[in-house]
């Protein structure tokens, strides 16, 4: 049971449209409960008595007045209702009064009426008290009280006093409720909106906790405590728990919850992982593939070069190939390989000048050629050297067939001619490693 204690100098000025005011301001109160309470309340007492609700629209509420009440005479009004059945009602109360000033006494009993016989519950009782304090010049007591009743039984509240005061006035309003609602704690999902995964299991964890007085009947939310949330509903989800009371009153929290979709994955199969070596200028296919998570799909699943596309080994050293798969919802997976590209082994054929017999065939006098390849393939654009001995004849640069022809002087002419050779040279660069050649300036074949 709560009791607090208000001295209400408002009603100093002893009016009834001011107590009405005060009447009115209760009935508005957000505080009492709006569950049915049973119904119909009625009123008994001396001098002016008056029903302003009789609970059929809580709370139910009674208002008196006598005046004058008599110099230290005790006056008693009654609000009393019947129970339809058997249980235990748990009551909160607001007595609210002004007995004048002198020697002021206030009482409030709760009471059941059962086979005749009545059983009180002392709620307030205070005084005699002067000037000024409760329940002097006012009062305004509040609390909860719980009565076991069986079916038929009369219940409710008994409240009145006294005082010695000239003006013996004493006026009041009682207004009666249900008891405190139900609380809930909702702990799991929590307040702030948390982010849960696809599929991750999280379990809800609550309670509820009747008010002062009360029993709770039920505790129930999207699944029993403890038991795993929905978090195969992508976006915004939300979990309610509502606490009901056995008189009917229910509190309901609500928390809110995000679950987004598993982040997507990807498969990288070529390059592979572990660093592979390749040579420059090798074909080499890329080889991937990106899948959505649960709940989700793929919006892009990129690399540097498309699926089944060659990757580039045009760079001599450490490379790396990354590609990247990113969902409906941003979400987005990135993996990485890496590999090596050293340079290519390379071969080199020089080309005689005259070959006597079939097929009576040669580059000619007064050139030297060669032709550069690297895995079977020409290789343009390289610069080849050649050379007689410890003369240098000239230079020139493959073309696309990888093939390299330079004139040479008489001089130089009558050198390899008398020497009946000459050498083709490529010195190792960064993308490929050298080779030499050398062949006869005349061949029989």
């Amino acid at each position: 049971m709560r009791v607090t204690h208000q001295a209400a100098r408002r009603w100093r000025t002893v009016v009834l449209g001011v107590a009405l005011t005060g009447v009115m301001g209760i009935l508005a109160s957000s505080a009492w409960a709006s569950v049915t309470l049973e119904s119909p309340w009625a009123a008994s007492g001396p001098g002016t008595v008056s029903v302003v609700s009789d609970g059929s629209t809580p709370p139910a509420q009674m208002t008196y007045l006598m005046d004058p009440a008599g110099i230290a005479t005790t006056r008693t009004w009654t609000f009393s209702t019947t129970a339809g059945s058997t249980g235990v009602r748990t009551l909160s109360y607001d007595d609210n009064g002004f007995y004048a000033y002198f020697e002021v006494r206030a009482f409030l009993d709760a009471f059941v009426t059962h086979n005749g016989v009545t059983t009180y519950t002392s709620l307030v009782n205070v005084g005699p008290a002067i000037c000024c304090t409760a329940p002097s010049s006012g009062f305004d007591y509040t609390g909860d009280v719980s009565l076991s009743v069986q079916s038929g039984d009369t219940y409710g509240f008994t409240v009145g006093g006294s005082n010695r005061d000239e003006n013996n006035d004493i006026h009041g309003t009682l207004t009666i409720g249900l008891g405190p609602p139900p609380s809930v704690t909702l702990t799991t999902p929590p307040t702030g909106t948390p982010t849960y995964t696809y599929g991750e299991t999280v379990d809800a964890s609550y309670s509820c906790t009747a008010g002062a007085g009360g029993t709770i009947s039920t505790c129930a939310g999207p699944v029993a405590n403890g038991s795993a949330i929905n978090t195969t509903s992508v976006g915004s989800n939300s979990f309610t728990v509502t606490a009901t009371d056995t008189d009917g009153q229910s509190t309901s929290v609500t928390n809110s919850y995000n679950v987004v979709p598993l982040p997507p994955t990807v498969s990288l199969v070529t390059p592979p992982t572990g660093t592979p070596t390749y040579t420059y200028g090798q074909v080499v296919d890329a080889s991937y593939s990106c899948t959505a998570g649960a709940g989700s799909s793929i919006s892009t699943c990129a690399g540097p070069v498309a699926n089944g596309s060659a990757i580039s080994t045009t760079s001599v050293g450490s490379n790396s190939f990354t590609v990247t798969a990113t969902d409906a919802d941003s979400q987005s997976t990135s993996v990485t390989n890496s590999y090596n590209v050293v340079a290519a082994s390379t071969s080199l054929k020089a080309w005689p000048q005259l070959i006597e017999f079939e097929p009576f065939a040669g580059i000619g006098s007064g050139v030297v050629a060669a032709t550069l390849t690297s895995g079977g393939h020409p290789v343009s654009g390289q610069t080849i050297y050649f050379t007689a001995g410890s003369t240098a004849l000239c230079h020139a640069t493959t073309n696309a067939a990888g093939y390299a022809i330079c004139p040479i002087s008489g001089a130089n002419e009558s050198l390899v001619t008398s020497i009946n050779y000459y050498k083709a040279s490529y010195s190792t660069t960064t993308d490929y490693t050298g080779s030499t050649a050398t062949t006869a300036v005349v061949t029989l074949f």
